[in-house]
């Protein structure tokens, strides 16, 4: 099953619609076999994002393969939904007629949809059951995707552009569970997301977590983490931070005999003299002047 497709449905498909969403090409083809030979081969390369395929009639049992293996799959009823992994690429062959909508949607595509909407990253697209699952909103699109395939002209391309991001936003928040993301009225983060922010902080002293890293990781967007996270504490995620390895390095000169530069390392501070500025600064006397009075 090593066979190259005769036909690649996403890049070389004469009837398709394509629309860059952050330089990610989102692309909706239409592909019948009315065009082709009845033994041709369709495929679509591996690429890190997923395919759409809507069936447009009845699809026949048919051969499929990828990366990791061949299946045979059974007659699929008219109007159905299903959801590939493009991660291993996906080759079909038909014995017998089939008419199918295909949509290629990027990972980036809908990272950058996330970003736009104000959401959540999309992890993965999957639909409850890839035989079954059938979609009124998608079908009703499928109409203006065919009228916009075949009849060019008389489709603006901005109209087009549109019905895809209109189609993305859909898929998106249906099959991969993308919600806008919705900031505490006040401004803070709820305690949920405060507690988790502050667990990521201080997870690991040695190193700098990345304030987007941390954002994403407890549901909110970069600029909302800074805003909120000083409303709920009065202070930057950032000073936050510097204040507990302060506190950290107390313990340590409390109740051990380590070298001043070994705390400095383990609190996180990048050397000896940085961990003395700052310390003193926050406790208003050198480490070893209050490891001396706190003993």
């Amino acid at each position: 099953m090593a066979q190259q497709p005769d036909l690649d449905v996403f890049a070389e498909h004469p009837r398709r619609l394509v629309s860059s969403l952050s330089g990610a090409m989102v692309t909706v083809s239409h592909v019948s076999s009315q065009h082709y030979d009845p033994d041709a081969l369709f495929g679509a390369a591996p690429e890190d994002g997923f395919a759409l395929v809507y069936r447009l009639a009845d699809m026949p049992a048919h051969d499929f393969w990828n990366d990791d293996g061949y299946s045979r799959v059974a007659p699929t009823a008219k109007g159905t939904l299903q959801i590939v992994d493009l991660a291993g690429g996906a080759n079909s062959r038909f014995e017998s007629g089939f008419d199918n909508l295909h949509v290629s949607i990027p990972r980036q595509a809908l990272a950058a949809l996330a970003e736009q909407a104000g959401a959540a990253p999309v992890r993965t697209l999957a639909v409850p059951d890839p035989w079954e699952t059938r979609d009124p909103m998608f079908a009703a699109l499928t109409t203006s995707f065919l009228r916009a395939l075949h009849h060019p002209d008389a489709v603006a391309p901005l109209v087009s552009d549109h019905l895809l991001q209109a189609m993305l936003a859909h898929v998106a928040a249906a099959y991969g569970g993308m919600r806008r993301l919705s900031p505490d009225p006040r401004g803070g983060l709820d305690p949920r997301q405060l507690a988790r922010a502050k667990e990521l902080l201080s997870a690991d002293l040695t190193a700098t977590p990345s304030m987007a890293d941390v954002a994403r990781e407890i549901g909110t967007l970069p600029s909302h983490f800074s805003r909120g996270f000083k409303v709920a504490t009065g202070v930057s995620p950032s000073a936050w931070l510097l204040r507990y390895r302060v506190e950290q390095a107390m313990i340590l000169l409390r109740a051990s005999d380590l070298p001043l530069v070994d705390i400095a390392i383990r609190s996180g501070f990048s050397d000896q003299s940085h961990f003395t500025r700052t310390f003193t600064k926050w406790a208003g006397v050198a480490p070893g002047a209050w490891r001396r009075r706190a003993r």
